[in-house]
């Protein structure tokens, strides 16, 4: 009989790039795992015939890193340890499930990481205003991602943000995590210091490449 040992108080340590069975035996059943990752690394989890589990990420401070369910994720994590919790996602569910689940190191070519309070030198970085009206271009790579680009505002003022992109949305992020909205040919007020300029997808399920420019303008 096929029986999964694992508990909250015994997690199963994995290596990214181990294949292993998930083996929910019952309604609520829930299997923990540990991995670490010596960098920030995009990890992509698979899993067969899981389209009625969980999935749930911890960092070693126990806050949620990743929720996701369907048995597929790509996802961004900075250097640590972390633990993983499979369960099941139906109710009432009368049989046991295996799902075969495989964690491996995603391969892109995105250069922006899509987690906020990263230390500065993971971004990519930009002056403002520009000293050439030359559009920045990303690209916004499997479902779910999101580009963190760091804003260094040199001259207090007024600003303008154009860009080209037929999905993805922009948003102007405070040192202290604050976001707000920026639409295209908006005007915002900013004051001299460090900004985030977030990237993300409109329905979070298709991928997409853009274009963008910040520009200081009168303020007349």
């Amino acid at each position: 009989m096929l029986q999964d040992l694992s508990n909250e108080d015994n997690p199963i340590p994995i290596n990214i790039g181990d294949t292993f069975d998930v083996i929910i035996e019952k309604d609520g059943d829930e299997d923990f795992y540990t991995f670490s990752i010596p960098e920030l690394t995009t990890l992509e989890l698979s899993m067969l015939n899981a389209h009625s589990s969980s999935i749930m990420i911890y960092d070693a401070e126990g806050k949620e890193m990743v929720l996701a369910y369907y048995g597929h994720v790509i996802f961004q994590l900075p250097a640590g340890d972390y633990l993983m919790v499979i369960g099941e996602d139906t109710s009432e569910l009368d049989r046991v499930e295996i799902y075969t689940t495989t964690l491996r190191i995603y391969e892109t070519i995105d250069q922006d990481p899509n987690l906020f309070g990263l230390p500065v030198e993971y971004y990519r970085q930009f002056n403002v205003p520009f000293a050439t009206h030359d559009m920045i271009l990303g690209n916004l790579e499997y479902e779910g991602d999101k580009d963190y680009i760091l804003i260094n505002v040199t001259e207090s003022g007024t600003y303008l943000l154009g860009y080209f992109t037929d999905y993805c949305s922009f948003y102007l992020v405070n040192q202290e995590g604050v976001t707000t909205r920026w639409v295209s040919n908006d005007r915002l007020v900013l004051e001299v210091g460090i900004y985030y300029l977030m990237v993300n997808h409109r329905s979070n399920s298709v991928t997409d490449d853009y274009q963008w420019l910040i520009m200081k303008v009168s303020e007349e």
